[in-house]
């Protein structure tokens, strides 16, 4: 396979990939737009607990993508925003108990 036909299969996959992320995030935002506020916390509690018990596989793969870059180059600055900073992801739960837009 040619260098200029992989390059073209991958922009067609990256773009229907893409595309299908749109449609998935388009039927998502229905949902969200109807669900209560009791189902957003609970979505949100459990995608804290997600991101918790993935910290390890997250920072180890985060460390992948920041030697890359460095490898290839990229500027301290895009490395320092592509960097995770490993703190209590608190935060997270903490979104699930302050009051929602919709519930103002």
């Amino acid at each position: 396979m040619s260098a200029a036909h992989s390059a073209t299969s991958d922009e067609a996959s990256t773009e229907e990939v893409m595309l299908e992320m749109g449609r998935r995030a388009k039927a998502a935002a229905r949902r969200l737009a109807l669900a209560t506020p009791a189902q957003k916390n609970a979505a949100l509690t459990a995608m804290a607990q997600a991101i918790r018990a993935s910290t390890a596989q997250i920072c180890e793969a985060n460390a992948e993508d920041v030697a890359a870059a460095r490898q290839e180059g990229m500027t301290a600055s895009f490395i320092d925003r592509l960097a995770l900073e490993r703190r209590s992801p608190r935060g997270s739960s903490w979104c699930a108990t302050s009051p929602t837009p919709s519930a103002r």
